[in-house]
């Protein structure tokens, strides 16, 4: 992670088997996601994130779909340690977190706090805190993810996860996973292997709605635009 010096911004679009913000497993599915940020002189950074996912039909033969706006901001206390706030709202009309969490609203809403730390230009961990909540439930959950950065092009990710119910916590679960990030000619390429999850999925949904793959394609839109006006610039 490096300061910024100067007013900047990026446009991010994903293709996804799952929610790059919360996670959320689409099983064989896609989604579309965007991811919008601002960098200005003084090292804070402000974004929004949008996700639509269809995922065709259950078994009862209804639409089936989940999306989810947020808003982010960061600040860079120093070269090396970032914190990051994040607002999220969720609308999931698979409604999957009923047989998660007993959870009865298809609506709820996701705060979380994390803190990054570069130790070096090859290894950072970021920790975070998170609480979900809707009309009648309250999660919270702890996170940690290690990157290491073999060279600019090639990321290795490990990462856990805990939570339980605040308001009942014999419903709890966590997650685990390793994956890597390939950046090839200004596309990344994210691979995650997901399979220790716990509790695993409901058996309706087992097979149709959960991936122990999470594979993400995205390319950043903004930098496309600066190389062609910069082209345009010099004729």
């Amino acid at each position: 992670m490096q300061t910024q010096d100067s007013t900047d911004y990026s446009l991010e679009v994903f293709a996804a088997n799952f929610n790059n913000w919360t996670g959320d497993n689409y099983g064989y599915y896609p989604s579309l996601q965007i991811i919008s940020t601002w960098y200005n002189k003084n090292n804070t950074t402000f974004g929004a994130f949008g996700c639509f996912n269809f995922t065709g039909s259950d078994l009862l033969g209804s639409g089936l779909y989940s999306n989810g706006v947020d808003v982010f901001f960061s600040k860079a206390f120093s070269k090396k340690l970032l914190f990051i706030f994040d607002a999220y709202t969720y609308i999931n009309k698979r409604d999957t977190l009923t047989d998660y969490f007993g959870y009865n609203s298809s609506i709820y809403n996701l705060f979380s706090t994390r803190l990054r730390y570069d130790f070096n230009k090859y290894f950072d961990v970021i920790g975070g805190y998170s609480i979900m909540n809707n009309a009648d439930s309250l999660l919270q959950s702890v996170s940690i993810e290690l990157d290491f950065n073999i060279t600019d092009r090639i990321i290795l990710m490990a990462s856990y996860s805990s939570g339980a119910n605040v308001l009942d916590f014999n419903q709890g679960y966590f997650n685990s996973g390793l994956g890597v990030i390939l950046n090839i000619k200004k596309i990344d390429i994210s691979i995650m292997y997901n399979p220790w999850l716990n509790p695993l999925p409901p058996s309706a949904y087992g097979i149709k709605f959960y991936s122990p793959v999470l594979l993400s394609i995205s390319t950043d839109l903004a930098k496309h635009f600066k190389k062609n006006k910069i082209k345009k610039e010099i004729k």
